[in-house]
């Protein structure tokens, strides 16, 4: 039996300290039909270097700027010719032998999303479940743990570059949303990752608002179902950082009160407050 090809893409920007680990990870799995791309948004550091360094074993490499993590991802997508896509980051690796755990046994006829778990690198934390549009609504998939399958890109296109940081949850929701893609859980960790990124403490805007809005006018949630605290409270901290403090405000209320932990948003409000008197890291919003 033809083992399908696995097309491992990843997106880099000066990632040469970290960048070896997740070729290394993905060179020792042992598949044989992998191929590796990297789509580089114009480094200055040494990741060009390294790159080069696993030329040979590189089916695709490009290094150019770019519009940012999502723009590298499409292109990505563009570029890969494999059955299956997996997106990593540049800080993440592969755990070993999963590849072949997952695609040298199993078929998978008849399904457009594979989706498993990935253990946060500094935590130790394993994410990940089975689940499905209703729950993706509140927690969304590491792309880390996801394999698409190529077709799919056809029907939902690519990345949303609207959206700088949060374009994979865009991409998820869509994809559980329609009912005619098979997704398919298996209980298996695809990698590690680390949670330090940009997106800690740096707030999607248009991602948040324009969720929420599509969840209540589209969808007909209730304002107060308490899957939307997290898009209720996230576009008010960004409405409070332009200056719309009392639209901004409600929306943190409004978060804090119809939730199911109201005493993490509320702990998230002091933070908040404590950042804007300089007190704590500051909150940003793209």
């Amino acid at each position: 039996m033809a083992l399908d090809k696995i097309s491992i893409i990843i997106p880099a920007f000066n990632s040469g300290a970290v960048l070896n680990s997740a070729i290394e990870s993905i060179l020792r799995q042992d598949y044989e039909n992998i191929e590796l791309i990297i789509i580089d948004g114009g480094s200055t550091d040494e990741t060009i270097e390294l790159i080069k360094k696993y030329n040979s074993q590189i089916k695709y490499w490009i290094s150019e700027p770019d519009k940012g993590i999502y723009d590298a991802m499409n292109k990505g997508i563009a570029a890969a010719t494999g059955t299956w896509l997996l997106f990593l980051g540049a800080d993440d690796e592969l755990c070993h032998g999963i590849i072949a755990a997952i695609f040298s046994s199993s078929p998978f006829t008849n399904t457009d999303v594979i989706y498993a778990k990935v253990i946060i690198k500094n935590e130790g934390k394993e994410l990940g479940g089975q689940t499905n549009y209703e729950k993706l609504i509140e927690q969304n998939i590491p792309h880390q743990a996801i394999f698409y399958h190529q077709s799919i890109f056809q029907r939902v296109q690519g990345y949303n570059l609207n959206y700088k940081i949060l374009a994979d949850y865009d991409l998820n929701l869509r994809i559980f949303e329609d009912q005619d893609l098979q997704k398919r859980f298996i209980n298996h960790t695809v990698s590690s990752f680390c949670s330090n990124g940009i997106s800690n403490r740096t707030i999607d805007y248009s991602f948040f608002k324009e969720k929420k809005e599509y969840f209540i006018n589209h969808c007909k949630l209730s304002s107060k179902d308490k899957r939307l605290a997290k898009y209720y409270f996230f576009t008010g901290v960004a409405l409070v950082l332009k200056k719309n403090l009392g639209k901004g405000a409600g929306n943190i209320c409004h978060a804090i009160i119809f939730s199911t932990n109201s005493f993490y948003y509320f702990l998230l409000t002091i933070d908040f407050i404590f950042s804007l008197i300089g007190l704590r890291k500051k909150y940003k919003f793209v």
